[in-house]
């Protein structure tokens, strides 16, 4: 996608996983900046992949909604005749049983610094301690073990796995995008920059920026105790971290007033 005019209104381009990205060109409008923050706030495309019948359905659908994710169900690996899938998720699920396999190894060595290896059915393995060190050593990655899935033991904590890997995976896109606007802004923008920290779509850029999550409860709760951390003897970025999470909270409590 891209907009461009005769007023030399910066170009924006989306990136292998849609996101947006800009220019080195041209100057930037409001509608430009707003549009670039939605990008970085975008949904965070999650793919689970594996061999044919490992469970990836089964994951998925135990899973349920994770906050800020796309869950994508890749097409099986391995299958004779047919090349693997390309692996283009921002987070890569790969779903594997023991013991492991070559495709397994390729597929993590495709997936790089975005693999979650999660080794599946682990109860119906007769020593699930020594499969789950087997699978982490030939995937070269930590590996989440879930047992038979549905209310199988090990949902929850991948499912908080993924929520904090979503939460880091938009935390970089905004610390990104704010350090390449804060750039031009002290060529030639600054003033534009400034104006855009001060909307919501800035305020909340610069909170996503902080990677951290938000206590449970509504806008006003979540706005006092991130004002309670300001108030503590915490490290300077800390600091900063508290004041964008309070920031970001009271506005959206205002606007809900």
């Amino acid at each position: 996608m891209s907009t461009d005019s005769a007023h030399g209104r910066a170009l924006l381009l989306a990136d292998d996983h849609g996101r947006l990205a800009v220019d080195d060109h041209g100057r930037l409008a409001a509608d430009d900046l707003e549009r670039l923050a939605a990008g970085a706030g975008a949904a965070v495309r999650v793919e689970i992949t594996g061999r044919a019948g490992v469970g990836r359905s089964s994951i998925v659908a135990a899973l349920g909604p994770v906050e800020g994710a796309e869950l994508v169900e890749s097409a099986a690996r391995d299958r004779p005749g047919f090349p693997d899938p390309a692996l283009t998720g921002e987070i890569v699920v790969l779903v594997v049983l023991d013991p492991p396999r070559d495709v397994d190894t390729t597929a993590a060595t495709e997936a790089a610094d975005r693999l979650l290896p999660v080794l599946v059915k682990t109860d119906t393995l007769a020593d699930p301690d020594s499969a789950l060190d087997r699978v982490t050593a030939a995937v070269q990655a930590p590996c989440l073990p879930v047992s038979t899935v549905g209310a199988g033991a090990g949902i929850p904590r991948l499912r908080q796995v993924l929520e904090d890997r979503v939460r880091a995976v938009k935390a970089a896109r905004a610390t990104e995008l704010l350090a390449r606007l804060r750039t031009r802004a002290d060529h030639a923008e600054t003033g534009a920059f400034d104006d855009f920290l001060t909307t919501d779509a800035g305020v909340r850029l610069v909170a996503q920026a902080t990677g951290l999550a938000d206590p449970p409860g509504d806008a006003r709760s979540r706005a006092e105790y991130w004002r309670s951390r300001m108030n503590t003897g915490d490290a300077p970025d800390a600091l900063r971290a508290a004041l964008a999470l309070h920031r970001h909270a009271a506005r959206e409590w205002t606007r809900r007033a």
